[in-house]
């Protein structure tokens, strides 16, 4: 038709298929329980979604703390996890990735303990100062060999009072949770010898000729 005035139109629908999103989380760091752990990640897209699990189960623990480009997670005791950042906007499709990490033990902690000095006969206590630690156990070695006589109550040792002279070392070791490790300090215990006694003795009289029993009292 040869009509100048003359115009046509028509319409068709298509669709706009979203690119692929993309998310590449970060080499993590160890850390030390009860420090926070930072997440840092790349993505084309938005975050949707952060879990962390208990590495090999779908226990979700932590709180976790959005910030850009990275994740706080706080709460989390020693142990190995893994980390699920799902990302998706309108125009990404969801895609997720994982990243394993590990909350290492915190070292529990002793005081430099003071040398002990007894003599036989006589105990001592000892006050153990600890942190990290749920209480203490005690063991005392002549050499190598552990002899008896101390005892723990709390933080506190008792050494005996029947412990032979000599000089003895006492190992220290803490008592710990799953977020702690176990440390021992050693200190000496050097026992000294008591001295013995004599009870005062009466004065004796005798006649030339005759003889006399005297009885001596000794302690040690």
């Amino acid at each position: 038709m040869d009509n100048a005035n003359y115009t046509t139109s028509g319409s068709d629908t298509f669709d706009v298929t979203p690119d692929e999103s993309t998310i590449v989380i970060n080499s993590i760091a160890g850390v030390t329980y009860p420090d926070d752990v930072v997440v840092t990640y790349t993505t084309n897209s938005a975050v949707s979604a952060v879990v962390v699990y208990v590495k090999g189960t779908t226990t979700q623990v932590g709180s976790v703390t959005r910030g850009t480009n990275q994740v706080t997670v706080s709460g989390l005791g020693a142990g190995t996890y893994t980390i699920k950042i799902t990302v998706k906007d309108a125009n990404h499709a969801e895609n997720s990735a994982t990243k394993d990490f590990t909350v290492n033990p915190a070292s529990s902690t002793i005081e430099d303990i003071a040398p002990v000095t007894v003599v036989y006969g006589e105990g001592a206590n000892v006050t153990v100062v600890t942190t990290g630690a749920t209480g203490i156990i005690a063991e005392l070695l002549s050499g190598d060999s552990p002899v008896q006589g101390v005892s723990v109550d709390g933080n506190v040792i008792s050494i005996a009072d029947n412990i032979d002279a000599g000089t003895y070392t006492l190992v220290v070791t803490t008592v710990v949770d799953a977020n702690h490790n176990a440390v021992s300090k050693n200190t000496t215990v050097t026992v000294g010898s008591a001295d013995s006694t004599i009870e005062p003795i009466d004065s004796v009289t005798v006649v030339y000729g005759e003889g006399a029993n005297v009885t001596v009292v000794t302690t040690g």
